[in-house]
């Protein structure tokens, strides 16, 4: 006969949760906090939102797809939603999205470059860094801009949506897409 003690219960407990902790991502038990001490520069109203999936940022006329590559847009009762998980594309397979690509009767989609791309990251939030209520379930990960690294030809500059910030990046490595044009 097995005798289960209340020690063997809150081990077992202890070993779930810490199992859980190593496969849910991290960003998913973590809220998005902002600092109410900054000026937010990035308020609802510097974007306008379409019904198409896009929306324009007023200050810099670029459109953006309100969702990240591999998520599915919706809208139900005046709410977007980004559904599904964002995907993860080498760099080549990043700039690759684009070919035949139409969204909201759109076809010159392309990959933002790093001042674009950097011109979302909203300094005043993170985790991830960047208005949630215009760009819905943006994970917190690093984006693939269309620069490359100017001192070594096999890095590309990403953009950080986590805490905000930017880098140089191997060219193989998966990292998040978000598509750009230049509103007309």
């Amino acid at each position: 006969m097995k005798i289960v003690t209340n020690q063997n219960k809150h081990k077992k407990k202890v070993i779930g949760l810490m199992v859980l902790l190593f496969v849910m991502p991290l960003s998913n038990l973590i809220a998005q906090t902002i600092n109410s001490n900054m000026i937010n520069q990035w308020p609802d109203k510097r974007y306008t939102v379409h019904n198409d999936g896009t929306a324009t940022d007023v200050r810099t006329g670029l459109m953006w797809k309100v969702c990240s590559e591999g998520q599915t847009w919706s809208e139900s009762s005046g709410t977007t939603t980004c559904s599904d998980s964002a995907g993860t594309y080498t760099w080549k397979a990043a700039l690759e999205i684009v070919n035949n690509h139409t969204f909201a009767e759109h076809n010159d989609w392309r990959v933002p470059n790093r001042s674009e791309l950097n011109s979302l990251v909203a300094l005043n939030r993170y985790v991830p860094s960047i208005n949630l209520n215009i760009f819905p379930a943006t994970p917190s990960r690093s984006y693939w801009s269309s620069s490359p690294f100017a001192s070594n030809s096999k890095n590309t500059w990403i953009i950080y949506f986590n805490f905000s910030g930017d880098g140089a990046s191997d060219r193989s490595t998966d990292r998040a897409v978000r598509l750009v044009r230049t509103s007309q």
